[in-house]
């Protein structure tokens, strides 16, 4: 009878593993679909205590963390799947989109430009992949890329809403707002209850004008998430900046009972308490801000706006400085150092704009001072000022181009000026005139009558963040036009025309006023007196020492202070505030008792 063979131990043993790491394998992979993602990766590790060479459970263990959000063991994890099998192009895509999540974006992105050809070439080029390359792109700020990279992934997926959300923050970004609204509006459809979607539509529909859509897509954000004080502080926003300003500050004081850390919430605070007038309190707003993030220069620029306007000049225009390092500001291209602030004689110093027009005229008084302090002063100013500011002084230069500015030892920005001569000077340097009409400028105005002749100007910028409260249309200037003995002359930039005749309005509408600043400081020289709004029109007429009445809202910009009719800057400015917001109506009638007695000098 023939014996029977022995068993072969190992090769049983061996049988037996494989089968249990099949069933592990199994049930892991059930766990993984199933979302229990923390089970699943256990059962990986426990696997791979055993094959630390097998690609395929290092990617899954990858993938498990990917999906659970542990970033940097995904990253470990697909690593090592890479590193035991780097001929696999599904695996090295895997590990760049988990590299674009652990925020290591520029990485991630080398990768993927590496591997799209491969990825198309095999048809693996799925949506997932397009999104991470758009993800970063837009955490590197390279939007454009981001649009298209997102919009080739929705074509693959329309339906994903997280990547309509982030192509519409591309396209916000880009200030493409129709195409942005549209993005998140698809988000919306497939997600009405995505709230990162929601929030932002309404933001973006407010930035449109559209402030009746926006606000109840906020309160519904709000709904949403009631303990998210960033959602109630977008909300605030919308309705401070819509004029509803009591709304803000509830929804703001309910985001800080939420998270009384919360900084953007203090800051936001601030600027609305600001517009309320009530300075002391939004001076600690801020304070509040900054001590909680002392490093974010958004919110120095809020806090030097309040202390400005209540009349803090050194400590202001200190805190004013951190503009500077705002993510918009262009720094210009200046070579050699900065100014700063030490003795200007016998240095040749380089002052160029960096804002508006009104700033650039209001701050030029400075190259003056230094001029008389025996420094060599060149100014870079827009085209438009550069025959205005050559009044300045026959040893000034001004250009209105960088690459014509002659050889300087050192530069700096019109707006620090203030800051920088602070050891200088002891005061506001408020001696007008220190402009003059430009030379060989001729008024373009016809001859006088015995009227009284005044130059109005009754809007702004339009693009100005403040331009809808400061502005104004014709309509309630009515009551000025019916005082009899005035000539209007229209001090305003750009085509008003239609403007004019839509109105009715009495007002002598010259080309050359209109296109050219040099011709309007040759007008203005021969007005009797200048009316306007906060706009560049007040600070031609202040720099040239011509009477003028400024008209300005209920929360001015912070030039023009608080609680006082003179203006610090310009000696013959006088103020016409509102008595409450938007009360134009008030300050026109407080112009047209002025004027009736009013007799120039």
């Amino acid at each position: 009878m023939a014996t029977a063979p022995k068993p072969n131990n190992a090769r049983v043993g061996m049988a037996t593993n494989q089968a249990s790491n099949e069933a592990t394998l199994k049930l892991a992979l059930e766990l993984h679909q199933d979302g229990d993602y923390r089970a699943a990766a256990a059962l990986y590790r426990a696997m791979l205590q055993s094959n630390q060479e097998n690609a395929q459970i290092w990617g899954l263990l990858g993938s498990a963390c990917r999906m659970k959000g542990d970033a940097a063991e995904a990253v470990n994890s697909l690593e090592r799947a890479v590193a035991c099998a780097p001929h696999r192009i599904e695996l090295k895509a895997e590990y760049a989109i988990a590299l674009a999540e652990a925020e290591q974006h520029q990485e991630a992105l080398n990768l993927l430009d590496g591997l799209l050809p491969a990825l198309q070439a095999q048809n693996q080029d799925a949506a997932i992949v397009y999104a991470a390359m758009g993800d970063a792109c837009l955490a590197l700020n390279r939007y454009e890329e981001a649009v298209d990279y997102y919009r080739t992934g929705l074509e693959k997926e329309p339906n994903n809403a997280t990547a309509s959300v982030n192509l519409a923050t591309a396209l916000q970004r880009l200030d493409r707002l129709d195409e942005a609204i549209e993005a998140y509006e698809a988000a919306v459809r497939e997600e009405p209850d995505n709230l990162l979607a929601l929030n932002n539509l309404g933001i973006a529909l407010h930035d449109a004008g559209r402030d009746d859509d926006a606000l109840p897509l906020l309160q519904c954000a709000c709904a949403l998430a009631p303990d998210d004080p960033g959602v109630r502080t977008d909300l605030a926003a919308v309705l401070h900046r819509s004029g509803h300003l009591d709304e803000a500050e509830d929804a703001l004081n309910k985001a800080l009972s939420c998270d009384a850390g919360f900084a953007r919430a203090w800051s936001n605070l601030g600027n609305l308490l600001q517009d309320k007038l009530r300075l002391t309190e939004a001076r600690m707003a801020h304070e509040c801000a900054l001590a909680r993030e002392p490093a974010e220069p958004d919110y120095y620029w809020n806090y030097a706006m309040t202390l400005l306007l209540d009349g803090r000049i050194a400590e202001g225009f200190a805190a004013y400085e951190w503009r500077r390092n705002k993510p918009g500001f262009v720094k210009p291209p200046v070579t050699g150092p900065e100014w700063d602030g030490t003795s200007p004689a016998q240095q040749t110093i380089l002052l160029y704009s960096e804002q508006g027009l009104g700033d650039s005229i209001q701050f030029s008084r400075y190259a003056k001072l230094l001029a008389e302090m025996d420094a060599t002063v060149i100014i870079a100013c827009p085209p438009a000022l550069k025959n205005v500011l050559g009044t300045l002084g026959e040893s000034i230069t001004v250009v209105s181009a960088f690459k014509d500015a002659p050889l300087y030892d050192c530069h700096a920005p019109l707006m620090s000026m203030p800051h920088l001569m602070r050891g200088l000077v002891d005061d506001i340097p408020a001696e007008t005139p220190y402009i003059a009409v430009p030379p060989n400028t001729l008024s373009p105005l016809p001859p006088k009558t015995e009227e009284l002749r005044i130059g109005l100007a009754w809007a702004g910028n339009p693009e100005h963040p403040a331009d809808r409260r400061r502005s104004m249309s014709l309509g309630p200037l009515r009551p000025l036009f019916d005082i009899e003995g005035i000539e209007w002359v229209s001090l305003q930039g750009g085509d008003v025309s239609a403007e004019i005749a839509e109105a009715g309005a009495p007002l002598l509408d010259l080309e050359p006023i209109r296109n050219s600043l040099d011709d309007t400081a040759a007008a203005m020289a021969e007005l009797d007196l200048i009316i306007s709004v906060d706009t560049a029109a007040a600070h031609l007429a202040g720099a040239l020492g011509r009477p003028t009445w400024v008209m300005l809202p209920h929360a001015p910009d912070w030039r023009w202070q608080i609680g006082r009719d003179d203006s610090p800057w310009y000696p013959t400015l006088q103020l016409f505030r509102q008595p409450a917001p938007d009360d134009w109506d008030s300050v026109v009638s407080r112009v047209a008792d002025a004027l009736k007695d009013y007799k120039p000098d």
